[in-house]
């Protein structure tokens, strides 16, 4: 500084109002350190970096501001930090939502199938214990369909009383001349007692289809829905021209085999693991 503009009293070095306090940014304190720079040094001014160099570190930007200043002015270092938008999310941040929406849809999707699958098993046990009280009721003679002491054990036929009555259908002769024939109640019981635990188990129920099906269109067609009036012109009593609960039931046991309905609540998956069932698809 020129000794012509120093004001009197004042040594070289000082400024107008004693030592300058600087604050900067690489200490946690305040920097004792007198400026040895007057208060017309050509340093004076600290003017904000232009916008281009914005970006420089916080520390090297603070570093840059002149380390004299006027005396009785304290430089404080504002640091402007950059704010991200909204929008402006890291990959990875995108990455999780992605993995966490798949994660959600992939549980949605096992429960709507594991749902289903007890919906098929609940109808697997259902249609089973329709057809073992069938064999149980026409066995024993229980007071529902067959009258007590009629049962097939106490002598009875389970096809004489059903069969025997058909009196509509293009195949009424014909069921009038199985009715009470011991092969046909052979054949009709252990249909519905191997159709009954196939269906309870879990296991061969695409066998069980296939007899439960032959068995539901043979007792629909002696019970014939087409027709409105029997043969000896009476009210037949159909509801409905074609479906009957026995179309329904065939129904049922397809769909129960097509699903696999055995390998939840039953023994499905054991029974296909069987070298003779592997071998032979249509056991399953």
């Amino acid at each position: 500084m020129d000794d012509r503009l120093r004001p009197p009293g004042r040594a070289a070095g000082e400024g107008l109002q004693g030592p300058t306090r600087i604050r900067t940014a690489s200490s946690p304190g305040v920097d004792e350190r007198p400026s040895t720079e007057g208060p017309f040094s050509p340093a004076i001014t600290a003017r904000r970096p232009p916008a281009r160099d914005r970006l420089l570190n916080q520390s090297e930007w603070c570093q840059e501001l002149p380390r004299t200043v006027p005396e009785g002015i304290t430089i404080m270092a504002v640091h402007e930090h950059s704010h991200r938008s909204a929008g402006s999310h890291l990959p990875f941040f995108r990455g999780n939502r992605a993995a966490a929406a798949a994660e959600s849809a992939a549980w949605a999707h096992s429960g709507i199938r594991t749902a289903r699958a007890y919906v098929f098993a609940s109808a697997r046990l259902l249609m089973g214990f329709v057809f073992l009280w069938a064999f149980l009721d026409k066995t024993f003679g229980l007071g529902y369909s067959t009258v007590s002491g009629k049962g097939w054990i106490d002598g009875g036929s389970p096809t004489g009383g059903f069969l025997g009555h058909v009196a509509v259908g293009p195949m009424e002769s014909t069921f009038h001349g199985w009715a009470g024939a011991a092969w046909a109640d052979w054949m009709f019981m252990l249909g519905l007692l191997g159709i009954g635990l196939a269906l309870t188990a879990g296991v061969a129920l695409r066998l069980a289809a296939f007899a439960g099906t032959v068995m539901m269109a043979l007792m629909w067609m002696a019970e014939w829905p087409p027709a409105q009036h029997l043969s000896d012109g009476s009210p037949s009593m159909s509801t409905n021209p074609f479906a009957d609960y026995h179309l329904v039931y065939a129904a049922v046991l397809l769909a129960l085999a097509v699903a696999s309905a055995g390998d939840t609540l039953g023994l499905g998956r054991l029974w296909a693991r069987l070298p003779f069932v592997r071998g032979n698809g249509w056991l399953r």
